[in-house]
This record gives C-alpha cells, sequence and structure tokens, in this order.
C-alpha cells in the first residue's frame, strides 16, 4: 500500500462581507512534516490498516471589523497572551488533522485513528468532547463559511456537510481505475466555489494520481488536469485571483512540489526534496521554505523574510504582516510571534505543535507528547 503524508487547508469567511481589504484578516496555516512513514508520527510508528500518513496541515480563517482608522496591518500584533491547556482524551490512537471554528467557543476537529468514534471533536466554548456523530476513521480536512456550512473530506473516497444539526455523507466519490479518493483539502471563497484537492489511489500501490474537484453549489465534479503523480496537499489563494498548489510525489525519494492554478490549467514553479509549506493572510500567499518566506510573483518564488539566524523552522499563521505566529525549534518547541519588528517566543513546551485555529483575540494549537502520544490544545486568549 501507498503511504502519503497528506497535508490539508480550508478558508472560512465569516462576518460582514462588505468590510475593506484592510479591516478583515485572513488566515491560512499549512504544517506539513517530516516523511513520516506507515502513519508515523512523532517519531513513534503506528499502523492501520489503509490509513495513510498524516503530516498536518491546517488553515484558519475570519473577518472582523476595525474600529480604527489606521489599517489593521500597521498595527503590530499584541503579545500579552493568557496560555491554558485542555487534554484530548480516547482509548484508541487518534491524530488530528485540522480544526476549524466559527468562533472560539464553536470549533470543530478532525482527526484519523484507529476507531471512527475517535476522530470528530468539538468544543463549546467550555471543554472539548467527542461528537456523538461517528463520520470515518480518516478525517482529514475541515473547512466551512459560517456554523451551519461546514465540510469535511476523508481518505476514505467522502465529502462529507454539516448543516448546523447534523453530519451527513454529502458525496461519495468515485473514479474509474483507482480504489479510493483521498481529501486532504478544501478550500474556497464561497458556499457556490469551492475546490477540494487530494488524490486517487490504488490500495496494492498499483498507481495514484492528483484530483481536484470543484463544487458549483449543486455537486462537486472533476475537474480536467494531466495524470500527474502526485497527491495535492494543499491549495490557497493568490491576489491575483489564481491559486498555489502543493503537492508530492512519492516515486523514490519524495519530491516536493508546488504549483500555480489559474482555475483550469497548472504550472509548475518549485520542485525540490526541502518541504514547504503554504499559507495565506490578507488575501495574499506565502510559501516557507528552509527557514525563508517568500511570496509568489510573475509565477517565481521572490524572498520576503529571511529568518535563518533565528530558531525558525517553518509555518506562518496569523492576521497581518506585523501580526503573526510561527514555529521555532531549539531543542524544544516554540510558538513565536512577529510584529513587524522581530520574532519572540510567546509559548515552549516539549510538545510537538501541529493544527491551529486563529480568532481576533484568540489561537488554539493541537499538540503532541511525542513521548507517551498525550494530546492537548494550547489556548492563548489577549485580555481585555
Amino acid at each position: 500500500m501507498l503511504q502519503y503524508p497528506f497535508v490539508g487547508v480550508q478558508v472560512v469567511f465569516m462576518g460582514n462581507p462588505s468590510i475593506k481589504l484592510s479591516c478583515f484578516n485572513l488566515l491560512l496555516v499549512l504544517i506539513k512534516e517530516e516523511q513520516l512513514k506507515t502513519y508515523k508520527v512523532g517519531r513513534k510508528g503506528f499502523t492501520a490498516a489503509y490509513i495513510p500518513v498524516i503530516p498536518v496541515l491546517f488553515i484558519i480563517i475570519f473577518f472582523y471589523e476595525c474600529n480604527t482608522t489606521e489599517p489593521i496591518e500597521d498595527i503590530p500584533g499584541r503579545r500579552d497572551y493568557v496560555w491554558t491547556t485542555d487534554t484530548l482524551k480516547a482509548d484508541n490512537y487518534f491524530f488530528i488533522a485540522e480544526m476549524w471554528g466559527a468562533s472560539p467557543n464553536d470549533i470543530w476537529a478532525v482527526a484519523a485513528g484507529v476507531s471512527y468514534k475517535d476522530c470528530l471533536w468539538h468544543y463549546n466554548g467550555e471543554k472539548w468532547t467527542k461528537s456523538d456523530q461517528w463520520l470515518s476513521s480518516g478525517l482529514y480536512s475541515i473547512f466551512g463559511f459560517s456554523e451551519n456550512e461546514i465540510w469535511a473530506g476523508d481518505s476514505y473516497s467522502t465529502i462529507w456537510k454539516y448543516n448546523g444539526t447534523n453530519w451527513y455523507k454529502f458525496k461519495l466519490l468515485t473514479l474509474d481505475g483507482y480504489d479510493r479518493m483521498i481529501i486532504n483539502h478544501i478550500y474556497g471563497n464561497t458556499p457556490n466555489n469551492l475546490y477540494a484537492v487530494g488524490a486517487a489511489d490504488n490500495y496494492d500501490g498499483s498507481g495514484y494520481k492528483g484530483i481536484i474537484l470543484k463544487y458549483n453549489g449543486n455537486d462537486w465534479e472533476y475537474l480536467n488536469i494531466p495524470d500527474l503523480r502526485v497527491s495535492f496537499y494543499s491549495m490557497v489563494g493568490m491576489s491575483n485571483g489564481n491559486y498555489l498548489i502543493g503537492a508530492t510525489n512519492f516515486d523514490n525519494e519524495s519530491l516536493e512540489k508546488i504549483f500555480v492554478f489559474d482555475g483550469s490549467k497548472l504550472k509548475e514553479i518549485y520542485s525540490g526534496t526541502s518541504i514547504p509549506t503554504l499559507h495565506q493572510i490578507n488575501n495574499e500567499a506565502y510559501i516557507t521554505l528552509n527557514k525563508k518566506i517568500y511570496k509568489c510573483k510573475n509565477n517565481r518564488l521572490e524572498l520576503w523574510k529571511d529568518f535563518s539566524s533565528t530558531i525558525f523552522i517553518r509555518s506562518i499563521f496569523g492576521r497581518s504582516e506585523k501580526d503573526f505566529f510561527v514555529y521555532g525549534d531549539d531543542g524544544k518547541s516554540n510558538i513565536m510571534h512577529y510584529n513587524g519588528t522581530d520574532l519572540q517566543t510567546l509559548y515552549t513546551t516539549e510538545f510537538w505543535f501541529y493544527c491551529y485555529a486563529v480568532f481576533e483575540k484568540d489561537i488554539f494549537v493541537f499538540a503532541e507528547d511525542p513521548t507517551n502520544d498525550k494530546k492537548i490544545i494550547i489556548r492563548g486568549t489577549l485580555p481585555e
């Protein structure tokens, strides 16, 4: 069986759609760990039938109105967070792949694991609980527009939808010549303009290729793209209306790729063994690669920030170019903050960080202890 490190991404627009560009924040967080094999997480091996590897990926997005005449991107982000943690407990192994929330008091988290009973979680503002609706043991991606319209994708050919009351199976995907479809990421800018990316796979390892689907308001349909021996794992929008898509080719040593997608055609702009991550802040796409952050200009990577002299290792998620977070590693795991001037560590732990959810005054981070598989959700809140 071919093992995949998949990553998903999603975008959510909430609030007043008439808010000016300078008065909303759009966050996309994507984390892609090392090429983990056989569902290997935190350097501890774990094998489950037909459950591919989960590196982590993640994205989050939100709007909020500005009460200042100064553009939000010009205001350095605050750093006086109050940090708390909650422990997630289950009888069997599971791993949170992504989180998405309509508010800090209404957050969903999807997972893959041994039992489908442990793979859908919800936070109500007070505590995290497992949902009593059991969907799949291979949930990889979640994305929503509101508390009543949320999508999820899994590794068993299914796209799910939540209507505010119940989760239900919206679409069972099939494709001639392949055993299953794996949905790693769902992304869109309106309820009738959504994309899902991933891979078509055969259980015996006889073949795989990247797939892109689009939701037109009624149904999900495959887009006609070239047969590429890759798994698409993320997708973010660019300010010019195009998209960046991350992909991995698993032949021999894994080869990482980035494509520009204009809605119909793909153009490869990066190929290498170093692992990039794709993100979005305020309608601008960002790429992290080898301790540097790039933007895409004229279908080329253009250096934006060089953090080579710091402990920054990957990822960028936040509210503006003067208010975002990154991962740092100095022997311990660090949540670091950039305020337009410098990077500063705000939270340190022995746990390894994975997916995030970001709101106006809160951030949520899923983390796991690599020595004992203990799982926690870290919350940082800005006081009033």
